[in-house]
């Protein structure tokens, strides 16, 4: 009876186990789709948000980091999977949304993403009136597999943007994680071979020209 009731316990305490552990990873996602939405949504205001509509985005999410310079204030929010991570249960990943205003004024954004298995992945959206600029690297037909970037402009078009920040964010909930920037952001590049990636995005060196805006 004592071992039945050992192993009755056992099978409850895995249960919850792993629904804690369910439960942990849709918050988890949650807040990256968040993020990520929202950082699409912010590049089509029709002019760069103040800091007082990025608080009330983000609440008490946002911080600040450090005193304010000449140049302006970094706030910045963070969402990762470190507690799973911490006991192995699944790779470590973060996501970071960083926001530099100038007077009260979004002046630039960026996300970041990364882990260690390499899946490193960095967009920066400059928020002047006119820069309608997408630079994207890597660019070539066949790159090594590695980290990526994108420098988007504000005035870009709706479907560039959405193409440089829609980030898989089930990246950090994953058991096995993401390996490369082709699974993270699918919508840029395409795993080629077992080392090798495609830029999906025509583009000259790099410099992608204007999408037609589908908004």
């Amino acid at each position: 009876m004592t071992l039945r009731r050992s192993a009755v316990f056992a099978v409850v305490i895995t249960l919850l186990a792993v629904c804690a552990g369910g439960i942990y990873l849709y918050r988890v996602k949650r807040k990256a789709d968040g993020i990520v939405r929202i950082a699409y949504q912010l590049t089509l205001n029709g002019r760069p948000p103040t800091i007082q509509e990025l608080r009330q985005r983000f609440g008490s999410a946002l911080r600040q980091n450090d005193p304010c310079s000449p140049d302006g204030c970094d706030y910045d929010l963070l969402v990762s999977n470190r507690v799973l991570a911490a006991i192995g249960l699944i790779p470590y990943a973060a996501l970071r949304s960083s926001f530099w205003v100038k007077n009260g004024v979004l002046d630039t954004s960026s996300l970041q993403f990364w882990s260690p298995g390499g899946a490193f992945y960095h967009v920066i959206i400059h928020y002047c009136p006119h820069c309608d600029s997408f630079e994207i690297n890597p660019w070539q037909a066949s790159s090594p597999l590695g980290t990526g970037s994108v420098e988007i402009g504000y005035a870009a078009s709706a479907d560039n943007k959405r193409k440089a920040i829609a980030l898989d964010t089930a990246c950090l909930t994953r058991w096995r994680g993401c390996s490369n920037i082709a699974e993270l952001v699918p919508d840029l590049w395409r795993q080629t071979s077992n080392t090798t990636i495609s830029c999906r995005i025509p583009n000259h060196e790099g410099t992608v020209t204007a999408a037609p805006d589908r908004y």
